[in-house]
């Protein structure tokens, strides 16, 4: 029996995941979909992977954050794409959503709760639209206050120890230049040698209370973890590698391991650092690209991903390899019929190396057109990421270049910069 061909529609409606967070008893993972063809939130109740809605409100969540003894949920949502996010609270059952920082015409930022989950710490356009705010929320009470005012360049709230007595502040100047400070009771502490050299920080955790580590390209061209001791403000390079730079960090408290993703062109990858031993390993993963990891109390770890031919799922890795919880495939389209990048590399006009993706119809669908796909951003990067239009267009017979031109992210600062040059309007 033949069948029609697969529409724009059925590649369209492939969905996706904005975010997701895991309860502390590893019980309940929650995540924003649009499964319903609204995005919600979503609830599994592991080991179930049958998801069970939690809200209705048809909104997109671009904050979520367990209560660290699972006895509520912080959501952020804006209304109807207005990326004005404001924060509410909801039962992990779920149910009708309680406001908690609610400012109109306002956006928050990178919601904290305190260990005993009575204050919730973020950042702020509220007072302060163009350098940030920032704020903790008492729960109890209500009211809010100012607890740092950005100044300078764009300025969000990090992070704190678990004590409170250390925050720490990403200064964001430009997408080749942040910095990362740690406020030490009234201190002002830069966590890299000297802040007139340009250069980015990327993400930094707590180990301990006076020990952070970071990722920074400080005098090198691809990012590296480093550690910051405030007790004698020392800096250390600890790891580098080679045309390889790290892009975010998490810390398992319970196993003393730091887990960095790493990008590297077109595909991320994944090491674990054990402190204890202070050793490496290189981990496996289950997709291309990784948008979000996370790791529970048992030492399992959670992770956002998607592939060139499969969008967003959320993975664990168990003793027996890596699991996945959800099943996003695209409708009525096998897996077999999607079509995988080649990874191409071409010398531009002053023999500076490019890498690209092609993306080749099949033979039998090929009708010898090209589709030329520059990204945007300019700093952003074309990756094997799932695009729901790239395989509709394969499946007609159109093959796609997408090259990662001088100013692409992900190939180091200095070539990112070059994006910033007269010639950067050649490939």
């Amino acid at each position: 029996m033949d069948f029609s061909k697969p529409d724009v529609e059925q590649f369209l409606r492939s969905y996706a995941i904005d975010d997701f967070a895991v309860s502390p008893d590893e019980n309940q993972l929650v995540f924003s979909t649009n499964l319903s063809g609204k995005y919600n939130l979503w609830s599994l109740q592991l080991p179930s992977t049958f998801p069970v809605p939690l809200t209705f409100n048809n909104q997109s969540c671009q904050e979520l954050v367990f209560d660290k003894k699972g006895r509520f949920i912080i959501a952020g949502f804006d209304n109807d794409g207005d990326e004005n996010t404001q924060f509410y609270a909801l039962p992990p059952h779920g149910g009708s959503l309680k406001a908690v920082v609610y400012n109109e015409g306002t956006r928050n930022f990178f919601p904290i709760l305190s260990e005993d989950g009575k204050k919730l710490f973020y950042s702020s356009s509220n007072g302060n639209p163009t350098y940030l705010n920032a704020y903790c929320h008492d729960l109890e009470t209500g009211e809010d206050s100012l607890i740092s005012e950005g100044k300078e360049a764009t300025t969000y709230f990090f992070g704190i120890s678990s004590d409170e007595t250390v925050q720490l502040y990403f200064k964001h100047l430009s997408n080749t230049y942040t910095l990362m400070y740690a406020k030490d009771k009234e201190e002002m502490k830069l966590l890299t040698p000297n802040a007139e050299l340009q250069h980015t920080v990327s993400d930094a955790v707590f180990v301990t209370d006076r020990l952070i580590y970071l990722l920074t390209d400080y005098e090198a061209d691809f990012t590296y973890l480093a550690s910051f001791n405030l007790d004698t403000n020392q800096f250390n390079k600890v790891k580098e590698l080679n045309k390889e730079g790290f892009g975010s960090l998490v810390y398992d408290k319970e196993q003393k391991l730091l887990y960095a993703v790493s990008n590297k062109g077109v595909e991320d990858g994944l090491y674990c650092y054990d402190l204890r031993k202070e050793s490496w390993t290189v981990e496996e993963t289950p997709c291309s690209v990784i948008e979000k990891i996370t790791v529970g109390k048992s030492g399992a770890v959670y992770l956002l991903g998607r592939s060139a031919t499969k969008p967003q799922n959320i993975y664990k890795r168990t003793d027996e390899g890596w699991v996945q919880l959800t099943n996003y495939q695209v409708p009525g389209v096998s897996e077999s019929e999607l079509i995988e990048p080649e990874v191409v590399n071409y010398t531009s006009f002053d023999g500076l190396e490019i890498e690209a993706l092609f993306f080749k119809a099949n033979a039998e669908q090929a009708n010898g057109e090209i589709i030329f796909w520059p990204h945007g951003g300019p700093q952003a990067s074309e990756r094997k990421s799932f695009r729901a239009a790239f395989q509709f267009f394969l499946n007609n017979g159109y093959s796609i270049f997408a090259p990662n031109f001088r100013g692409s992210f992900g190939y180091g600062l200095s070539f990112m910069k070059m994006g910033m040059e007269k010639k950067a309007r050649y490939c």
